[in-house]
């Protein structure tokens, strides 16, 4: 899970915040937004719980979004949590996070593809704001995935309650 500053339509840059299976290479959600937010994250996290289930582990960068200080207690009460990481202890989500760039490799390259590919996409489509490219990112994400994506084998998947995996 990542998010990449960019001129994606318009001249603004903005971000798209995206999350992609390192098992199938699928993108499992996407958000454009102003700036790299916990709201964001949030409708990402909502796209990969209705679409797929709950995910074992994230694989993040150590934004503030993130990142929670262990205190090393014996209990969840004595854990200082970020209102995201909580949501996901809650969940049964891991969060692991890195500074290295290339310990996520997979997403920092889908965010170069995505760089190299969507931009003329949105372009063509006369997106110019926000909005409208959210609304274009469904079709964006559906054409990466059957291009590059993997099928998931729901017997094979780490995902918790895959009841409505997409094909």
């Amino acid at each position: 899970m990542d998010a990449s500053e960019y001129i994606w339509f318009g001249e603004e840059k903005c971000h798209l915040n995206v999350a992609i299976d390192d098992a199938t290479g699928c993108i499992i959600g996407g958000y454009f937004a102003e700036q790299e937010t916990l709201n964001a994250y949030y409708h990402v996290l909502n796209q990969i719980l209705t679409d797929y289930g709950i995910p074992y582990i994230f694989l993040t960068d150590r934004i503030t979004i993130f990142v929670y200080a262990s205190k090393n207690a014996p209990s969840d009460e004595e854990h200082t949590f970020t209102q995201f990481s909580y949501g996901c202890h809650q969940l049964g989500i891991e969060i692991d996070t890195t500074s290295i760039p290339q310990a996520k490799g997979r997403v920092e390259r889908l965010n170069r593809t995505l760089q190299s590919r969507s931009p003329v996409d949105l372009k063509l489509k006369g997106v110019q704001s926000i909005e409208q490219a959210n609304r274009q990112l469904f079709q964006i994400i559906k054409s990466y995935n059957e291009k590059f994506g993997l099928p998931i084998q729901s017997s094979k998947t780490v995902f918790k309650n895959n009841l409505h995996l997409k094909k």
